[in-house]
Order: structure tokens, then C-alpha cells, then sequence
């Protein structure tokens, strides 16, 4: 994934599983970096029910790379994106 440098931008999230999810953006793995900071998507209490989707707004990003993960599955269900 990568997004515009300082330009806010949507993440839509499609849940097509069959167990309840979401989409949290963060600067770091918050799981090995206690100082990790969220940055956008949902808290870990907005959860997307199997079938539904739900639209991020994301704030504008400084230029680098940025870690993003389900919180329900933070171990399994995570990745990294660029903003350039």
C-alpha cells in the first residue's frame, strides 16, 4: 500500500471473513514498540462485522514508512505501507 505524502486519503475496509475485524494504522508494531502511536482507522473497540465494510478517513502522513494491523488478530493480520 502506499499513500500521498501529507494528504489525507480513505482506507475502505471489506470484512469478506467470517469473524469480526478491523483496520488501525500506527507509526510501529505497537506489540514491540510500547510508544507506537495510532494514527488512524478504528480503535480497537470499532469492529467491522463479517459482511460489512467501513470507510478510514486518514489524516494527511509525513513522508516514510507506517505499520498497520487487525487489532482483534494483531499477531496475524498485519503489514506496513509506504507514504511517498
Amino acid at each position: 500500500m502506499t499513500a500521498p505524502t501529507e494528504k489525507p486519503f480513505a482506507v475502505t475496509f471489506d470484512n469478506k471473513d467470517t469473524i469480526t475485524h478491523n483496520f488501525a494504522i500506527y507509526t510501529q508494531n505497537p506489540l514491540t514498540d510500547p510508544a507506537a502511536k495510532f494514527l488512524g482507522g478504528a480503535s480497537p473497540t470499532q469492529l467491522v462485522a463479517p459482511g460489512q465494510s467501513a470507510t478510514y478517513d486518514v489524516k494527511g502522513l509525513a513522508k516514510g514508512t507506517y505499520f498497520f494491523r487487525c487489532d482483534v488478530h494483531p499477531t496475524q493480520m498485519m503489514g506496513s505501507f509506504q507514504v511517498k
